[in-house]
């Protein structure tokens, strides 16, 4: 991978590397110089490793650690990318539950992104489906990611639990 140039590494050349960071291969510094591009990857395609598994990475890379100027960069990027995902042509859920589920696993707060879910009733409500048999049936959301990830998880039932939120769902 370090015989390319840096924007010349396409998603196959990157895939496997992403998915197996820190677990078997990679470490802080490595995973700091290809994240520009992984990133760039993740956002323009659909994508092995999904967002919850890449954005866990971050945690691992203990980028709250990072310089300010780094960490907000990073940061800019996941919101625009959650931005442009709810305002995709169609409501995703699939996309938005990936997505925030990332975000959960990376150690960002969910506040904003939920609040901006709960103005978006068509994304609000593509994001409910996806769980919405183990909400009624468990209390739970459906996604294994979901389970790794407690204090995630819990923000989005808290948020699916509010008055306003299940007003705006019809439950």
């Amino acid at each position: 991978m370090l015989a390319k140039d840096l924007r010349e590494l396409k998603a196959k050349d990157l895939s496997n590397y992403a998915a197996s960071l820190f677990l078997t291969l990679g470490d802080e510094p490595d995973f700091q110089y290809f994240l520009p591009r992984l990133l760039d990857i993740a956002t323009a395609e659909d994508w092995w490793p999904s967002p919850p598994v890449l954005l866990e990475k971050l945690k691992l890379a203990h980028w709250h650690t990072w310089p300010e100027q780094r960490r907000a960069t990073v940061k800019r990027v996941i919101d625009l990318w959650y931005a442009e995902c709810l305002d995709a042509e169609r409501a995703d859920g699939s996309d938005i539950d990936d997505l925030l589920c990332g975000i959960a696993r990376a150690d960002l707060a969910l506040d904003e992104y939920l609040d901006a879910l709960a103005k978006r009733p068509d994304e609000l409500r593509a994001f409910f489906e996806i769980h919405a048999h183990a909400f009624f049936k468990r209390g739970r959301l459906g996604d294994s990611f979901w389970r790794d990830h407690l204090v995630g998880e819990l923000a989005v039932l808290d948020f699916l639990n509010t008055p306003a939120v299940q007003e705006r769902l019809g439950i």
